[in-house]
């Protein structure tokens, strides 16, 4: 198993674990490290799709987070997609 962070942005950051086949993901409110929505588990293939799918649009309509700038979403789109094609 394994744990990144990435930071959506100054209030959130976006945790990653990869456990075998599935990845893990959580945002956490920087201030006080609570979780933000809900949990999200993918298998590596449906994060390598959703990850593109966020990066190509700039949308997911189940991201927790309102407001979030569009390059912001991508980004994690794009973090999304790579731990799917080679794990965290």
């Amino acid at each position: 198993m394994s744990e990144s962070t990435f930071i959506l942005n100054n209030a959130i950051n976006v945790h990653f674990r990869c456990d075998g086949p599935l990845i893990t993901v959580r945002f956490v409110a920087t201030a006080d490290n609570n979780q933000v929505g809900r949990t999200f588990t993918f298998s590596r293939s449906e994060a390598t799709e959703l990850g593109k799918r966020i990066m190509d649009s700039g949308e997911w309509d189940e991201f927790p987070i309102n407001e979030t700038a569009i390059e912001n979403l991508k980004g994690f789109g794009s973090r999304l997609r790579d731990y799917g094609i080679s794990g965290c």
